[in-house]
């Protein structure tokens, strides 16, 4: 229940956000577009006490509001790099919808809340693995064309993954 709670109110919070934006004055809407790659640490599986590396490169797309805010699509492709010695490596497709709340503290410098809600789809060698709500939050900084953003994911509900990561981003 608290899982369809969370994408409600995340999937309401998305759609009105360009409104409320709009709404507070004239903005100047431009396209959007990053990449990146980070690194994550797993600290619980299923409830247990592991540690799985993940290997992330992925981009965002979307919209960004001035210098307050973004809004964007997602896709992250992930290796999970310290298997299981009979497993090998293992692959998962990340898709999500992603807000940034941005604070701007001079013209190339800025502050924004990282989040993210989003799906876990399993690719490669995950066979006992299932799709999964996914979603991350987490604070960065952007200096001119460059962000760097640290946080939590958590994919599945209560005895899901949990992991800590660590993101660097080129705007283009």
């Amino acid at each position: 229940m608290n899982k369809k709670i969370l994408i409600g109110l995340c999937a309401v919070l998305v759609l009105l956000l360009p409104g409320v934006s709009k709404a507070q004055g004239n903005l100047n809407l431009k396209y959007s577009a990053e990449i990146h790659t980070g690194y994550g640490t797993t600290t619980k599986v299923q409830g247990n006490d592991m540690y799985i590396g993940r290997v992330m490169l992925g981009t965002i797309h979307g919209v960004s509001f001035d210098k307050y805010g973004e809004i964007g699509v997602g896709f992250d492709a992930v290796m999970l790099t310290h298997y299981y010695k009979s497993e090998g490596l293992r692959f998962a497709a990340n898709p999500y919808v992603s807000v940034r709340p941005t604070y701007p503290i001079t013209e190339k410098f800025s502050v924004f809340l990282d989040c993210a809600l989003g799906a876990t789809i399993p690719v490669v060698n995950m066979e006992n693995s299932k799709t999964d709500v996914s979603y991350m939050i987490g604070p960065g900084i952007k200096y001119r064309k460059l962000n760097l953003s640290v946080g939590f994911n958590q994919i599945g509900s209560g005895s899901g993954s949990t992991s800590f990561f660590a993101r660097l981003g080129l705007y283009l």
